[in-house]
């Protein structure tokens, strides 16, 4: 088996289907994007399948930026203030 014009086209069209199926996403993702770039991945996996290519496509992008920050200090070390602390209430 090889890869040839059929496989390449068939590789071409379902990319030009994943991106005309996203492009109101594609579009709200980029305007919410602001000044920051706006990525889209696109990969394809070409494997034998019953004599025959099967090829598979996929997308992805992020709709919305999310930035969160937690800051904890511990130590190990502190002694418990009060008698039971470790213990659940009855």
């Amino acid at each position: 088996m090889k890869i040839g014009p059929k496989t390449i086209e068939a590789i071409g069209t379902d990319i030009q289907g994943l991106l005309n199926a996203y492009q109101n996403d594609l579009d709200k993702a980029y305007l919410a994007a602001g000044d920051d770039p706006l990525k889209i991945s696109l990969g394809v996996k070409v494997s034998p399948k019953d004599g025959q290519l099967k090829v598979e496509t996929s997308m992805s992008f992020t709709t919305e930026k999310v930035k969160d920050t937690k800051t904890s200090y511990v130590d190990e070390d502190q002694q418990k203030l009060f008698a039971g602390e470790d213990q659940e209430a009855a």
